[in-house]
Formats: structure tokens, C-alpha cells, sequence
């Protein structure tokens, strides 16, 4: 963590409360609580972490993700430890955590989503399981909704109730694939199908990423397996106002990974983002055209047939375009393609 990003305003002696910071939108660290608390909480869950800590110059935060089912999904965050604090001293409570977290089993240590509760991070002096948060109050705060472009507006009233998620389900998550502009990008298991999983937020930009995501693929839901991934679910961790999005898994790899293209592989790809174009509607754009963002299927996968392509990442959609500008972007996929072009045959 940079050093000084929790400092509070004119007194350098008094480190911050995280958990009344993040539940206090009007609180003067509320920002920097949600993003440091949040991406903490996240990178616990995906790589099955039990304990952690929170640190700038002059304060360390202890962290903990419980692994018995009481109080799994959630995260305690103890008082802060001034940098010359002697008893316990800093050194003396790390110590103290590296101990705990080598006798912890990271087996024991799965994700659940309630996504119906949306607690905040637990005060480690309190004990509080989830049914003692305020979570009405954490529902109601206004700048805590996303703002959504590209007709992401009124997703959570298009979501069906195969979307919809319980606290015993939720993805599995098997190993870290990237990190994008809006979040990080995971390989893992939904329901037990082989998945790509999405994690974006809590920042106003990943938020938005996933409403134009979920949008796009409930405009596409006929072409969903056929030219873009199927959707396989989507979901929200409350308590770090992270959501997720969940597509089957496509055994293959992107465009841009191949050496050269060959004529049919191009044509499959531009055949692909016609159809998308299609589906989603005269004024539908993919909004981030590139070779990264189309998938060739294995051969084996699809049946030894003729190539086929899956537009990936719609991240940046929207349905404000025209027909012009539709048409702007398959230009833009012939241009990368023809750079990679291979001889026929």
C-alpha cells in the first residue's frame, strides 16, 4: 500500500477506524477504506487466504477470513497498531499472524456469496457474525451504486432467476488468468462447469464494466455458445462490493495469440462480430475491437469442423452506436486480421 494513502486529515498520531471509514460514505477515508479494504478482501478469497494485513507508514491493520461456515465470507480487520506501539509491538503481531496462518489448512477456505446480505468489514473486536451488520444502512448509501453506461441502467431488473445467486453456491476459483483495466480475470469452476470468472469493483469504473457485461450478454443470449461465451451466472461479494460474471469456458485461445491467420479463421471472425452486431441491435458496439478479444475454438472442440470465433470482453459496449459506426468496426477487425494474414490452402 503506498505510504500515507490512510493518513487522516491534520492528525498523523490517531490512525483511522477501516470499519467505521467504510461504512461512513462521508467519512474523509471513506474512498481509500472501500479500495484498500476491498482489493484486500478479494485477493484473500482468490487465493484461499486466511490471514493478511493492512499497512502505510505508521499503522498495520491485521486481517481475517474466517473458514468455518458461521462466518466464511467475511472479514475482520483489527484495531490499528501505531508504528511505535510496544505492547504488542507491530513486528510482535506479525509475528503473531505468520503463526496463525502457518497452522491454517487453505483447503478449509472457500468463497460464498450472500447475495442477498450485504455486510461491512468486521471490526475484530466486536465478533460480530453477519446477522449483527448494518447491512440496511450500507444498502441505502447512495454513492455506493453503480453508474451504469451502454444501457446498464436497469440490469439488476433484467437478471432472471437462473442469474441469481444463493450463499450456498458461487464460483470456485482455480488460478489468476490477468488483470484488466476494470478487474481481475480468473479460470475456475461454476456450478461445477469450467468457467471464466470476471471480478469487478469496487471502484465506479469496474462497476460500470460489469452492468455493460451482464447487458450485453442478456441482448446477445441468442447468440450465447454460438459466437459469445455462454453466460453462465453473475453475483456480488456485499461485503467488498466486488461483483462477478461467470462465462463457460472456451477451449481454445484468442486471435492474437496465433502467428498468422488464415483465411478462414478471418472470415469466421468477422462472421462473429456480424452476428453480435445483429443480435445486439442496430446501434449495438463491441467498443474494444481487438485480436486479444476473439477466440478461436480448438478444432477438437468443435468437431474437427469448419473454424468458428467467440467475441469475448464487452466491457466497453454500448448501444448508443449507428449503423456506420457498426460497420466502422468490422473494418477494424479486416485491418488486424489482413496484418496476420496467412496464404490459403
Amino acid at each position: 500500500m503506498r505510504p500515507g494513502v490512510l493518513l487522516p486529515d491534520g492528525d498523523a498520531t490517531a490512525p483511522p477506524d477501516l470499519v467505521a471509514a467504510w461504512r461512513d460514505s462521508h467519512h474523509p477515508l471513506h474512498a481509500a477504506a472501500r479500495a484498500v479494504v476491498s482489493r484486500v478482501f478479494r485477493n484473500m478469497q482468490l487465493w484461499r487466504m486466511r490471514y493478511g494485513f493492512i499497512s502505510c507508514w505508521f499503522a498495520t491493520w491485521l486481517v481475517c477470513c474466517p473458514a468455518d461456515g458461521k462466518h466464511r465470507g467475511s472479514l475482520y480487520v483489527s484495531p490499528a497498531y501505531k508504528a511505535d506501539d510496544t505492547r504488542p509491538s507491530v513486528l510482535a503481531a506479525l509475528a503473531w499472524l505468520q503463526l496463525q496462518a502457518l497452522y491454517a489448512d487453505p483447503a478449509a477456505v472457500s468463497v460464498v456469496v450472500p447475495q442477498q446480505q450485504q455486510p461491512g468489514p468486521r471490526d475484530g473486536g466486536s465478533g460480530a457474525d453477519e446477522e449483527g451488520a448494518d447491512d440496511e444502512s450500507e444498502r441505502s448509501k447512495p454513492d455506493d451504486k453503480p453508474v451504469s453506461r451502454g444501457g446498464g441502467s436497469n440490469l439488476r431488473s433484467q437478471q432472471g432467476p437462473p442469474q441469481q445467486q444463493t450463499p450456498s453456491t458461487g464460483p470456485q476459483f482455480h488460478r489468476k488468468i490477468c488483470t484488466g483495466s476494470a478487474g481481475d480475470v480468473v479460470a475456475g469452476l461454476y456450478r461445477g462447469t469450467p468457467a471464466v470468472i470476471k471480478l469487478l469493483g469496487p471502484d465506479r469504473d469496474g462497476l460500470e464494466a460489469f452492468d455493460r457485461e451482464a447487458w450485453s450478454y442478456s441482448l446477445l443470449q441468442e447468440e450465447q455458445g454460438e459466437v459469445v461465451p455462454q453466460l453462465l451466472g453473475t453475483g456480488w461479494y456485499p461485503m467488498a462490493g466486488v461483483h462477478y460474471l461467470a462465462v463457460r469456458r472456451i477451449e481454445g485461445s484468442p486471435l492474437s495469440d496465433l502467428p498468422t491467420i488464415p483465411p478462414e479463421v478471418a472470415a469466421a471472425a468477422v462472421s462473429a462480430l456480424r452476428r453480435v452486431h445483429r443480435a445486439g441491435g442496430p446501434g449495438f458496439l463491441h467498443g474494444d475491437v481487438r485480436l486479444h478479444n476473439v477466440m478461436l475454438e480448438e478444432a477438437a472442440a468443435s468437431g474437427g469442423a469448419d473454424p468458428r470465433c467467440f467475441v469475448i470482453d464487452f466491457g466497453r459496449a454500448s448501444e448508443d452506436g449507428s449503423r456506420a459506426e457498426q460497420m466502422q468496426e468490422i473494418r477494424e477487425l479486416q485491418v488486424l486480421l489482413a496484418r496476420r494474414s496467412a496464404p490459403s490452402g
